[in-house]
């Protein structure tokens, strides 16, 4: 997060994708930054990531469901 400290969650593999579940659910208005380091592996471990992968992205501002 902007503050530079990690956010917890776990990981699903769907299908050839791995899904990340922040818990809890991200804040609002705020830069995050993803970070994939060299040597991870994939679910049947068969492939492993060759270099580290990083980018950034924001949340908005965040409104509760309408019902």
């Amino acid at each position: 997060a902007d503050t530079g400290a990690a956010v917890d969650g776990y990981f699903e593999w769907q299908n050839n994708s791995a899904v990340f579940y922040p818990v809890p659910l991200l804040e609002s208005n705020v830069t995050y930054r993803v970070l994939l380091t060299a040597g991870a592996r994939t679910a049947d471990g068969t492939r492993t990531l060759r270099e580290t992968l990083a980018w950034t992205f924001a949340t908005g501002e965040l409104t509760p469901a309408v019902e």
